[in-house]
């Protein structure tokens, strides 16, 4: 073996190394799979602190995409509370945000919790601007309208019988 076929097979193991290297961060080598349990990857660790680091900043962007699904099912599940809060004065409940561009952080307290008495003053700014907006029971004092059907619980009198009809 020459000293040009030495400088070679030293040039190419390095940029192989390299090469191993970025794919290892970005997933896109077919290596196997990177041991999972801690001894081997403490043993491995050890050996290479790149592909240390690089475990590392994949469980970070797990990490961090696990919170931002956290974070989006808990937006839906405090705005579903608020709403349910906002049914009791709003016919539909959604308009709090949708018309009255209500800010969910506004509807909290300081530990992140729902704040009834929020939810309801907003709701009540949004009636005093928009009173067509209320249930239906707000509107007319009336828990469930009379639509003129059914039994309404009064009785009209009239003068007349059904005998005097027929006698004439």
């Amino acid at each position: 073996m020459n000293a040009d076929d030495a400088v070679n097979d030293h040039a190419a193991t390095d940029s192989d190394a390299l090469n191993a290297l970025q794919s290892h961060e970005d997933g896109s080598a077919n290596h196997p799979p990177t041991p999972t349990d801690d001894s081997d990857a403490d043993s491995n660790a050890s050996d290479n602190p790149n592909a240390e680091a690089a475990k590392w900043r994949r469980k970070l962007r797990t990490t961090e995409a696990e919170l931002a699904t956290v974070r989006e099912q808990l937006g839906r599940y405090q705005r579903a509370a608020i709403e349910l809060v906002a049914a009791k004065y709003l016919e539909v409940p959604a308009d709090l945000f949708d018309i009255g561009l209500v800010d969910m952080a506004a509807l909290l307290d300081e530990n992140g919790d729902l704040d009834a008495t929020k939810i309801h003053n907003a709701a009540e700014e949004l009636l005093a601007k928009r009173p067509r907006l209320a249930t239906v029971a707000r509107r007319t004092g009336v828990r469930h309208p009379n639509w003129g059907q059914g039994q309404t619980g009064e009785v009209r009198r009239s003068g007349g019988s059904w005998n005097k009809l027929i006698s004439g």
